[in-house]
């Protein structure tokens, strides 16, 4: 039996006090000096660390895990993809002006709509080899312990395949540069793992023989 995917909602971001934040923008004209967290539990772990006197930066550096580059995809030319595009800007003004449905019949005739509008498009035009520019992916940690060589990430649930992906990605890179990756679910293992910190330390990853070996295989590719 597949395991069932739990997805990570958008976590309501908090300031500093664990609060929730109803706008950031006007939020951040009112307190310019201040911090927030993109979760609860985030807040909450800041607040740990600091109760212990571990030192922590928040979202210390956003590390390039993939450059951006150019490519090819099989698409709509982008002209006819514009005008789609538009198109259902006009199908999701209409479906805000039912006012009597809910957010989630909204939701429901939005999709509905939209996929009635790429049958249409599809069928009236043709796709073809049209050129494409790939973003770059990069990883943002939530902290980094500096005394222990270690990122610390914040996460409540399980995550999709692309935070999965991003994790494996960011690991190796921290490895690579003798980081430790750690990730943190609940407030219980938030202060499992500053008592494991304050009683073991954390080691160099690298340590590991087997990392080694890949490292060197790494490098010697690049040759």
């Amino acid at each position: 039996m597949a395991k069932r995917e739990v997805r990570i909602k958008n976590a309501t971001k908090v300031d500093c006090n664990c609060q929730p934040i109803p706008s950031i923008p006007e939020w951040r004209k009112a307190h310019p000096e201040d911090i927030y967290f993109d979760s609860t539990l985030e807040c909450y772990t800041w607040k740990q660390l600091s109760n212990v006197g571990i030192e922590s930066y928040i979202k210390p550096v956003k590390i390039q895990l993939v450059p951006a580059y150019d490519t090819w995809t099989f698409d709509l030319p982008k002209n006819i993809r514009s005008e789609k595009s538009q198109q259902q800007k006009v199908l999701k003004q209409k479906v805000e002006e039912q006012t009597h449905l809910n957010s989630v019949a909204k939701k429901k005739l939005f999709t509905k709509w939209k996929g009635e509008l790429t049958r249409e498009f599809n069928k009236l035009y043709s796709k073809e080899l049209v050129p494409e520019r790939s973003k770059e992916a990069t990883w943002e940690p939530d902290f980094l312990l500096p005394a222990y060589n270690t990122f610390l990430e914040c996460k409540g649930g399980q995550g999709n395949d692309a935070w999965r992906n991003t994790l494996k990605l960011g690991r190796w890179m921290a490895y690579r540069a003798g980081y430790n990756v750690v990730i943190v679910k609940t407030q219980q293992e938030v202060n499992s793992f500053i008592s494991y910190l304050i009683h073991n330390g954390m080691e160099d990853p690298r340590s590991n023989e087997t990392i080694k070996i890949q490292i060197l295989k790494h490098e010697l590719m690049k040759l």
